[in-house]
C-alpha cells in the first residue's frame, strides 16, 4: 500500500483578472516575426479608406482596390494585375434603381 501525502492548497489570487495586466487587461499582442495564423492575416491597418476591397496580385501577395465612382459594377479584367476593374455600364444619374421594392440606388 502507498500513502500519498495531501497536496498543499494552490493559493487563490483574489483580485480581478484584468487588474493583474497592462492597460486593465488590454494587452496588445505582437505577431512580427511570426509565421502561421494568426501572423499570416491582413492587419486592419493595411485597409486606407471606406470601401476599398482586398484582392491580389499574386498568390500571397495581397492588395487594396479602391471603391469605384457612384453606380460603377466591379467587372474581372485580366489585364488589370489584381484582375478586376470598375466600369459603368448604365448611367443611373437621377434615377432611383429599387430591387425588391427597396432603394439599391439613388
Amino acid at each position: 500500500m502507498v500513502d500519498f501525502l495531501p497536496t498543499p492548497p494552490i493559493p487563490v489570487k483574489t483580485e480581478k483578472h484584468n487588474t493583474r495586466h497592462e492597460n486593465d487587461g488590454v494587452d496588445e499582442i505582437n505577431l512580427e516575426g511570426l509565421s502561421g495564423d494568426p501572423a499570416d492575416t491582413i492587419n486592419k491597418s493595411f485597409m486606407e479608406a471606406k470601401g476599398d476591397l482586398i484582392t491580389a496580385t499574386a498568390d500571397d501577395t495581397p492588395d487594396i482596390h479602391s471603391v469605384g465612382t457612384n453606380g460603377d459594377f466591379l467587372v474581372p479584367e485580366s489585364a488589370n494585375s489584381n484582375g478586376l476593374k470598375w466600369v459603368s455600364i448604365v448611367n443611373y444619374e437621377g434615377i432611383v434603381v429599387l430591387n425588391n421594392g427597396e432603394v439599391v440606388y439613388n
